[in-house]
């Protein structure tokens, strides 16, 4: 994960208590570059490898999130990112059965 002083990517409160809060998750690499610019099925597959990285962190996985937001800026297809979710989702579905 991109490391940013000004921002904590996710946090368990309190330490050692079940509840884990997400910080939004974005098209940024380890690095802190932007991957995928003006491609939304690529930027939403790189925040949501950041967000199962950060599941993953704290012990957890998809199964236990309770919420997610998704914002797009403009008038944009939302279907690229759309499939992007199901390429992870889908696939973490299929694999827990």
């Amino acid at each position: 994960m991109h490391r940013n002083p000004a921002f904590s990517h996710a946090n368990l409160i309190p330490a050692g208590a079940p509840t884990l809060l997400v910080g939004g998750q974005n098209a940024v690499d380890e690095h802190g570059q932007i991957v995928g610019e003006g491609d939304l099925g690529a930027q939403t597959a790189q925040a949501l490898a950041n967000l199962q990285l950060c599941l993953a962190a704290a012990g957890a996985t998809h199964e236990q999130l309770v919420q997610v937001k998704i914002y797009l800026a403009g008038d944009i297809d939302l279907r690229p990112g759309f499939a992007a979710w199901m390429a992870v989702w889908a696939t973490e579905a299929i694999r827990q059965r």
